[in-house]
């Protein structure tokens, strides 16, 4: 009864996880960031976009569509957890960001070819329903944190998104 116990308590509450969560970004075009923007689902026009999955891999996709019809696909190499409190206390103070390499999944259609063509519309761009897909490496930069990761910077074909949890 106690490994079972166990084994609920590790699959219904991961550690390194989080649900759909509504978030903001920004993206870097030119290495100019842009203003940040509210991913808000009651927005009458787009309806807003989610974020959902882990902290080393999630999706982002639109907030009136099903998950499996995602917008993009961020996964990180090798994510490690800082548990000592005197340097992730250092990094804090210092603003010193983790920095991992990984993938970056998105989808263009008809005209579009890579993300340069798609930077300006995104988040409102294809979705894996009906997109074509591009895998491409990316260097994924965190902004250090006490608890969770709450900032990433998503850097990936000469752009970058940001992307922020709170």
């Amino acid at each position: 009864m106690k490994k079972l116990s166990l084994i609920i308590l590790f699959v219904i509450i991961p550690i390194t996880s989080f649900c759909q969560t509504y978030f903001s970004f920004t993206k870097c075009i030119n290495n100019y960031w842009g203003e940040w923007k509210y991913s808000n689902p009651y927005r009458t026009i787009d309806g807003g976009y989610l974020l959902n999955g882990t902290y080393d891999e999630f999706i982002i996709y639109a907030y009136d569509k099903h998950p499996s019809q995602y917008i993009m696909k961020v996964k990180l190499f090798a994510m490690s957890v800082d548990n000592d409190k005197k340097a992730k206390k250092q990094r804090i103070k210092t603003d010193q960001w983790y920095e991992y390499t990984g993938t970056v999944e998105y989808y263009t259609n008809g005209l579009w070819d890579k993300f340069k063509d798609i930077v300006n519309q995104w988040p409102y761009v294809p979705d894996a329903s009906y997109g074509e897909v591009h895998t491409v490496s990316a260097t994924i930069k965190i902004q250090p944190y006490k608890k969770n990761p709450k900032v990433y910077n998503i850097l990936f074909e000469g752009y970058g998104i940001g992307i922020n949890l709170d």
